[in-house]
Parts: structure tokens; C-alpha cells; sequence
């Protein structure tokens, strides 16, 4: 019988802790994609809003922030010099994403923020010597339009398992991350080319992966417990 107190708090303490699971989903930025016109400035973003961690299924453990991004453009080139040339447009982006706030309650650039660098290079193009006398008039065999394009997409992301406070809710209010994004283009192969950019756009989706430790539920742990008790209780008779 004095051995019954001590069997009584191992019990006590076993279901709980092995009915503990760790759990992950992921929700998806809103809307996706988010574009924006190249180059973008700081003040001038595209806001991505994601659904908070529902904080009734558990304990958040981590956030796992991914930045998809990719960028289009349409592109011409003319040659201008009297000689042939092999020609080439180079295409390149930065695309962040920021989750954290700086001290004025604005979404921030920080060391959390998410970078992305797009690059591209078209296909070599061969352009005759200028038909204008090194006049760009947008035709010709000196003239060539790559039409519209894509950059390949590329994904970047982080891991936060500290300060977790903003991604903490109910799983129907939104939190914000940032998107901004610069860039450029360079013609190579001409000394002297006229190049013609539009509907240069960046293109970022994001997703937020959440790993919780889960409630118990009481059920399962008042039926953990008395399967428990009752295989401890046999054991002894």
C-alpha cells in the first residue's frame, strides 16, 4: 500500500508527456503572386499578408519564411555601329522580403529579411550593320525583338525560432512581410545598340510553415491515464 502514492505521480505524469506531438502547416501569402514594377523603391512596396499561427492548437515552436520570386521583361535591341555584331540583353533583379518593424511600427528591411538575385542572359543575337546610319527606327536586320520573357524562378528562405510574438494569433488575422525589389539590364556585344525595356516586372510569393508543439487533447490524456492505471493495478494483483 505506501508504494501507491509514488505509482499515483509517475501516472500523473506519463500520459502528459507522451501525448506532446509535434505538428506543422503552412499557409500561403495573399494575393499570389505580388508583382511589382522594376526598379521598386523602399517606399513604394507590395505587401504580402499571411494568416497568424492559430495559437489554439498549440505552442509555436518556429516559422519557416520562404520567398519565391521571379521577373519578366520585353526587350528589343538595334545596332547602331556599321559593323555586324553578336548581341545579348542581361537581365538581372534583387527581390526582399521583410517581416520585422522598425521603431516607428513600419515593416523593415533587417538581418531577417529574405534576398533574392535573379539573373539572366538571352540567347546571342547576330544584328547587320545599322540600315539608319546609326538611327534606332525599330526594324530592319539590324533590329531584333526578344519579345516578352521569364527569369527563372528562385526560392530563398530562413528559419525564426525566436521573437515570435507577431506570427502568434487566431489563424484569421494577417501578419504583413514587405516586398520590394530593384534592377537592370545591359546590352553586350555592341559598342553602340539601342535597347528598348518594357513590362519589366518582379513577381515574389510567400509561405510560412509553422511547427507547434499540440495541445493534449483532455480526453486523450484522462483516457491515456486510466489505461495506465489499470495496466499498473493488473500488474500488481
Amino acid at each position: 500500500m505506501p508504494a501507491k502514492p509514488i505509482l499515483l505521480s509517475t501516472l500523473l505524469i506519463l500520459p502528459i508527456a507522451s501525448s506532446a506531438q509535434t505538428l506543422s502547416y503552412s499557409v500561403f501569402g495573399s494575393p499570389d503572386p505580388v508583382s511589382r514594377q522594376v526598379p521598386v523603391s523602399d517606399t513604394n512596396p507590395g505587401v504580402i499578408s499571411l494568416p497568424t499561427f492559430d495559437s489554439s492548437l498549440g505552442t509555436l515552436l518556429s516559422v519557416k519564411i520562404t520567398l519565391k520570386g521571379w521577373e519578366t521583361a520585353q526587350i528589343a535591341i538595334e545596332n547602331n555601329t556599321d559593323s555586324t555584331v553578336t548581341a545579348e540583353a542581361d537581365l538581372g533583379a534583387l527581390i526582399r522580403l521583410g517581416v520585422d518593424y522598425d521603431d516607428d511600427g513600419n515593416l523593415a528591411v533587417s538581418e531577417r529579411t529574405l534576398l533574392l538575385a535573379l539573373s539572366y542572359a538571352s540567347p546571342t543575337t547576330v544584328l547587320a550593320p545599322s540600315d539608319n546610319g546609326g538611327v534606332s527606327n525599330g526594324s530592319g536586320d539590324d533590329y531584333y525583338d526578344y519579345g516578352l520573357f521569364t527569369v527563372p524562378s528562385e526560392t530563398d528562405e530562413t528559419l525564426l525560432t525566436s521573437d515570435l510574438s507577431k506570427f502568434d494569433g487566431d489563424g484569421e488575422t494577417t501578419w504583413d512581410a514587405l516586398m520590394t525589389a530593384s534592377g537592370g539590364f545591359t546590352i553586350s556585344g555592341a559598342s553602340n545598340a539601342t535597347a528598348t525595356i518594357s513590362n519589366y516586372m518582379a513577381f515574389g510569393s510567400a509561405q510560412a510553415t509553422y511547427t507547434y508543439e499540440a495541445i493534449p487533447e483532455p480526453r486523450s490524456a484522462a483516457l491515456g491515464l486510466a489505461g495506465m492505471l489499470g495496466l499498473l493495478i493488473r500488474r500488481r494483483r
